[in-house]
């Protein structure tokens, strides 16, 4: 009797991609930058520019590939500024992987763009945020804000409550609360 032993066949993603952005900057130029968790036998990665965000994302559109820097177990982090921009358009980025036997894949999930900033004009990106809303309280301090920030300052409001103030709604008796701010330069 002849026996024979199967093999399970796995399917693995080749790339594992955490995240990707598209970032106008002061300078005129956009910083295109993402990372990765894993890279499964990836050559390399190319970065298309479009108009639109459904491309076309031909060979004519690549603006940047980038050898592998990762593996199989281990990401890495990638960065390009694109130089060759016009002020006030807006630009889609995608990203390809390139595998070692040559297959290529759109990650198509992660198509990013980004608004070139006309000199002079300062440009906001909004962003959903949660913001609590402070009700005045029986000894409580002001709350200082800054009014007309010069860019690139970010503008930050400080909020100072006594031990024995209501939270605002929606936020927990003891909480710590998160501060991050971008600014660009």
């Amino acid at each position: 009797m002849l026996f024979s032993i199967v093999q399970p066949y796995a399917v693995r993603a080749a790339v594992t991609l955490v995240d990707m952005t598209a970032t106008a900057q002061t300078d005129g130029t956009i910083l295109v930058e993402w990372e990765t968790a894993t890279e499964l036998d990836t050559s390399s990665f190319r970065l298309y520019r479009g108009q639109a965000a459904s491309g076309p994302w031909t060979e004519d559109k690549i603006v940047d590939e980038q050898p592998a820097q990762g593996d199989g177990t281990t990401g890495a982090t990638y960065v390009f500024s694109d130089e060759d921009v016009e002020a006030g358009k807006t630009y889609f980025y995608l990203l390809e992987e390139v595998e070692n036997n040559g297959t290529r894949t759109k990650l198509n999930d992660f198509i990013r763009s980004a608004t070139v900033s006309v000199p002079g004009q300062a440009t906001f990106t909004p962003t959903s945020t949660s913001t609590a809303t402070r009700t005045a309280t029986p000894g409580s301090s002001p709350t200082p804000t800054c009014q007309n920030p010069s860019p690139p300052m970010a503008r930050m409001l400080v909020t100072r409550r006594s031990a024995s103030s209501t939270p605002p709604a929606g936020m927990p008796p003891s909480s710590s609360i998160s501060i991050s701010k971008t600014a660009t330069r």
